[in-house]
């Protein structure tokens, strides 16, 4: 059985929280509609599906889902966005500097991307036990490669050694406002694609992607409820929540969701803590039978991170809610085809 977490649906005042979070998080709404401009021409508008067979099933047909499909996005995931828009903020003195980053590999893939179309070099540090799909996608952008065990201290700690050696700039996953600007137009657009949602549903790892959706989405309407999905094996923001301090992970995590593994970051917390509503938790047999669904009744390819959200809305503290209108991001698509997770 899923496990949640909620605040009060922040009956407090929406605007100052979302002030509150800006400054402490560096990532401000009109950093995110810079950001949208950056990655203008760049990044693709990701279309918007929904299914009223999927309605019936997750919900009986009591809510309308919409799905925001950045699994059809450039390298396959929202990652893109922010790793682009990274590089495009750059001061002009560093551009043209090696860039350095790790990921499991999704922000892998996009900086590796992003860093070939501002014709500069990328460094990215990856785990060993890293998706043969993501490995290979990354050697195919020209990315350097160095791995490290499956660790955030080793990845930390690994990418800062590479960034000292190649003279290089550091563009975390999640820690890096720029990133965070760029994720956060996946909400921009969402809420421009569709009128009235009452929530919002974001899987979260590092929390890059939930951070700048709440920032962009309760800046366009403070009412809607922004709800966090996590593997119930790598919940450091719900364990966070409930702690009432961020709470670092302990050690490597054995969830099917592996673009979901890091904890919940610093720059994350910041955010979370004042604008997310809710956190809800889900086991690993959930994510794996929300991903299949997606694949055999919408007919698209969605890696199990993404299937997190859609496990999510089929709990019964999401169903209790009775939203009418919710908004779920299907994160990415990358999946190693010889490697399904309902064939293990």
């Amino acid at each position: 059985m899923p496990s949640v977490h909620e605040s009060s649906f922040k009956e407090t005042n929406v605007e100052l929280l979302v002030f509150e979070a800006s400054e402490s998080s560096g990532v401000s709404f009109a950093s995110i509609k810079q950001a949208a401009e950056n990655i203008r021409g760049r990044a693709h508008v990701t279309p918007v599906l929904s299914s009223k067979l999927i309605n019936q099933i997750l919900s009986a047909g009591e809510t309308e889902f919409f799905f925001k499909c950045e699994n059809l996005q450039k390298t396959g995931s929202f990652k893109f966005r922010g790793a682009y828009n990274a590089l495009s903020c750059l001061k002009e003195s560093d551009k043209g500097r090696p860039i350095v980053t790790h990921s499991s590999g999704n922000h892998a893939q996009a900086i590796a991307a992003a860093a070939a179309m501002h014709n500069t070099t990328a460094h990215v540090i990856m785990p060993q036990n890293a998706s043969r799909v993501k490995f290979h996608a990354v050697k195919s952008y020209g990315a350097h490669l160095t791995f490290c065990r499956p660790t955030t201290k080793d990845r930390v700690r690994t990418a800062e050694q590479v960034r000292e050696a190649v003279n290089g700039i550091l563009v975390s996953p999640f820690e890096h406002p720029g990133v965070v600007a760029g994720q956060g137009t996946v909400g921009l657009e969402l809420m421009q694609q569709v009128k009235d949602l009452e929530a919002l549903v974001v899987p979260i790892g590092g929390g890059g992607l939930i951070s700048g959706i709440a920032i962009a989405a309760k800046s366009c309407n403070p009412k809607v409820v922004v709800i966090g999905a996590e593997p119930t094996l790598a919940s450091t923001a719900f364990q966070s929540l409930q702690a009432g301090e961020r709470l670092q992970a302990t050690g490597a995590s054995d969830t099917v969701a592996d673009g979901l593994k890091s904890g919940i970051g610093v720059l994350g917390w910041q955010v979370v803590c004042r604008l997310v509503d809710k956190v809800i938790t889900v086991s690993e047999e959930d994510i794996i039978s929300s991903m299949k669904l997606i694949w055999e009744r919408m007919k698209l390819v969605i890696e199990p991170s993404a299937g997190v959200g859609v496990a999510a809305v089929q709990s019964e503290e999401f169903r209790e809610l009775r939203f009418k209108r919710v908004g779920i991001i299907l994160c990415g698509g990358n999946v190693d085809l010889d490697h399904l997770p309902w064939q293990n």
